[in-house]
């Protein structure tokens, strides 16, 4: 009976050594399968980086300095999917509402990837690669408990509320905070502002 009892509980030892192996595997798989997406999702945007860049600045190389950095910035602080999202959204209420930002008071004016991506219209490159004016980007406050980055775009009076309107029509969330549309995207906001009278 004792013999019995024993390799019973010899089973039951292996029983369980082979599931904690089984869900360590598990687990091993399932980090690995995250970060070949994490690559692959950076891969891709610097492709997409890339393939913009020959279009709209062929004369800036993916080696500028200041670019390098606002690409490193992008990927640490999880802003791809968000620009790219609201990159989408300004060209969607263009196509449907006949509608813009204002080019001089949007936020990310003198960002590369903005620009490239059509977020933004004012080219913030020097003819030396420089940046004209400094970058909000890469100049965002960081918080290791707070990723997002607050992006202010104004359209003119009459489509203002209709920008967030659209935006949830099209599947982002959209509310409205302080009287004025605001747009959550993936580790970005954007504040929908009118233009308000002189």
């Amino acid at each position: 009976m004792c013999s019995i009892l024993a390799h019973a509980g010899i089973i039951f030892a292996s029983g369980n050594q082979n599931n904690w192996t089984m869900s360590k595997k598990k687990k091993s798989d399932t980090k690995r399968k995250a970060a070949l997406a994490e690559r692959a999702k950076v891969d891709a945007f610097k492709f997409q980086v890339e393939w913009q860049l020959k279009k709209l600045l062929p004369n800036l190389s993916m080696d500028n300095a200041a670019l390098q950095t606002e690409i490193d910035t992008i990927v640490k602080r999880d802003w791809i999917k968000g620009l790219n999202d609201l990159a989408e959204i300004i060209k969607g209420v263009k196509q449907d509402l006949n509608a813009s930002p204002v080019e001089d008071k949007n936020s990310l004016n003198g960002s590369i990837i903005p620009y490239i991506y059509g977020i933004t219209t004012v080219n913030p490159v020097n003819t030396d690669g420089t940046l004209k004016a400094e970058d909000p980007i890469t100049k965002a406050p960081e918080d290791e408990n707070d990723r997002m980055l607050r992006v202010d775009l104004y359209y003119d009076n009459e489509v203002w509320m209709k920008v967030g309107d659209w935006g949830k029509a099209h599947g982002y969330e959209s509310i409205v905070m302080a009287y004025h549309p605001v747009i959550k995207l993936q580790n970005v906001r954007v504040n929908i502002h009118r233009i308000k009278p002189e």
